[in-house]
């Protein structure tokens, strides 16, 4: 199993794998499985405010509605990028301020 960030090719260690084989084998009825590493990503978000301070990250929430990284790039100043008003109050219920939030969903009433 690979540990899949971006361009790393580090692998996950025998344990990270025995851990992630087992909740897939327990939870098969999943589609999807994320493998989060805040550390990581609060360094992405890092880079990006320190490489390019002039433009505000938005993360899009339909990407992957992690809450615990919604609440990390949120702490750390990243707008939320929402398609539905569920996005919007998870957004909302993670901290996230009203004037950070772009609702960005193609079909609008």
């Amino acid at each position: 199993m690979y540990f899949a960030k971006g361009n790393d090719p580090r692998l996950l260690n025998i344990q990270q794998q025995l851990e992630i084989s087992e909740f897939v084998r327990k939870d098969n009825l999943s589609s999807s499985l994320l493998v989060y590493n805040p550390l990581e990503a609060l360094k992405k978000i890092t880079a990006w405010k320190q490489n390019l301070p002039w433009i505000k990250p938005f993360y899009a929430i339909k990407s992957s509605p992690c809450m615990e990284l919604i609440r990390d790039f949120a702490g750390k100043g990243a707008g939320m990028d929402c398609a539905s008003k569920h996005e919007i109050e998870v957004s909302l219920n993670a901290g996230v301020l009203p004037k950070d939030i772009v609702y960005s969903n193609p079909i609008k009433n």
